[in-house]
Formats: structure tokens, C-alpha cells, sequence
């Protein structure tokens, strides 16, 4: 029995999941992370879009695009102050970044890069 391969999935992809707002928000928010680092790889997997640090190759973010909302996936650290909202995933899922983050609008970029910052100097 052939066991087909699904075709991979590409940013683009992703992004065509998200309402135009969305979609704009995400392109705002790639070009600040890779800002963080010239060694940061972006890699789409089926489920998500994931950002690491080669040295380490440990990922420190992973966005989830969907119709009206980004979900932001982070590494299981204490972040400092945010007016954005950190919900821990249920134990049960055994997620490595068990940290969610819900992103809107352009309006919670930079609370979300704070965010970001943070789970991506855990990894150094």
C-alpha cells in the first residue's frame, strides 16, 4: 500500500486562512521578528508557522493564522506585563510552547513583540 505524502504547506497557505486585516497583521509581525535575529529560520509546518534559532534549534514562537485571529504559541516562561492575554494550553496537550497569545489587529503588535522578545531571549 503507497502511503501519499501531503503536499507541504507554504506560508502562503497560512496566510490565505486569514481575513485581509489578518493577513496584514501577520506580514507586520514576520518582518519584526526576523528583525530580531539574522539567525532566525521561519518554516511552515502543517499546523503552523514556526520561528527558531539555528544555533539552538529551539523554537521560541509559533502562529496558528486562522479566519479573524492569530494564536500565538510561546515558550512556558513568566512574561512580564502585557495588556494582552497569556492562557496556558491544558496539561493534557503536552505542548512544548504551552503559552497562547490571541492577536487581532495591528493595534497588539507591539504587545505581542514584547511577548515574543521574551519567549525568543529564553532560548539564548
Amino acid at each position: 500500500m503507497n502511503k501519499q505524502k501531503s503536499p507541504k504547506r507554504t506560508i502562503e497557505d497560512h496566510i490565505s486562512n486569514g481575513i485581509p486585516e489578518i493577513q496584514s497583521l501577520f506580514n507586520a509581525l514576520r518582518i519584526e521578528i526576523k528583525n530580531l535575529d539574522g539567525n532566525i529560520q521561519e518554516y511552515p509546518t502543517k499546523p503552523y508557522i514556526g520561528y527558531k534559532l539555528l544555533a539552538y534549534r529551539t523554537l521560541f514562537a509559533e502562529i496558528h493564522i486562522q479566519k479573524k485571529k492569530m494564536e500565538i504559541h510561546l515558550r512556558p516562561i513568566d512574561y512580564l506585563s502585557s495588556k494582552l492575554t497569556v492562557n496556558k494550553a491544558p496539561d493534557g496537550h503536552r505542548w512544548t510552547l504551552n503559552l497562547l497569545v490571541d492577536v487581532y489587529s495591528k493595534n497588539d503588535l507591539d504587545d505581542i513583540m514584547t511577548l515574543i522578545k521574551q519567549s525568543y531571549k529564553e532560548v539564548l
